[in-house]
């Protein structure tokens, strides 16, 4: 689930998307392929960069107070997490000893951010947070906009950036 959100698997993707485009349309196949390679290129840079990042640090723990649609990404970089939830079934709730365990985590490797997903309630990423001392933050899966994210002419590229930022000022502060 959620391959995409490895920048690696998403250039991939791109690159494909332009393939079948250009089968779809020959007439325009070698601007469908340029374009994807563009884009491509793009996220292979973003890759790099969220490489870069998660090279420099020590310790490459995150807790997710939320579902986790994040294996890939993680996988990719390498993390280690803990999250209230296996996937993204929304037909599960976290149990009490789940939550216990991941506020007691938060608390004695002195993890400052709890995440959560874009269009969450987030109350038990918040209810972990606030237990343990420590703040929270959103991580986009890039699987949904909104319509002012899309208003504003977000894009995957956008949003991955958006989230690393936000991982380097949260996974700094340790």
């Amino acid at each position: 689930e959620h391959v995409w959100t490895a920048p690696a698997n998403a250039a991939a993707i791109t690159r494909q998307f332009g393939e079948v485009l250009a089968e779809l349309d020959s007439a325009n196949g070698e601007r469908y392929r340029a374009n994807a390679e563009k884009y491509a290129e793009e996220i292979d840079t973003l890759d790099g960069e969220f490489h870069a990042f998660f090279d420099s640090l020590p310790d490459r723990t995150i807790v997710f107070g939320d579902r986790f649609p994040l294996r890939y990404f993680a996988e990719e970089f390498d993390l280690r997490y803990y999250a209230a939830f296996p996937g993204c079934s929304t037909q599960t709730e976290p149990s009490a000893a789940t939550v216990a365990f991941l506020t007691d985590k938060v608390r004695e490797e002195g993890i400052s951010t709890v995440w959560y997903i874009e269009f969450s309630n987030h109350l038990v990423a918040d209810a972990i947070a606030e237990a343990a001392g420590a703040g929270t933050a959103m991580f986009h899966t890039c699987h949904n906009v909104s319509p002012e994210e899309l208003a504003r002419g977000e894009t995957y590229v956008t949003l991955m950036r958006g989230n690393l930022e936000r991982l380097r000022a949260h996974l700094n502060e340790r």
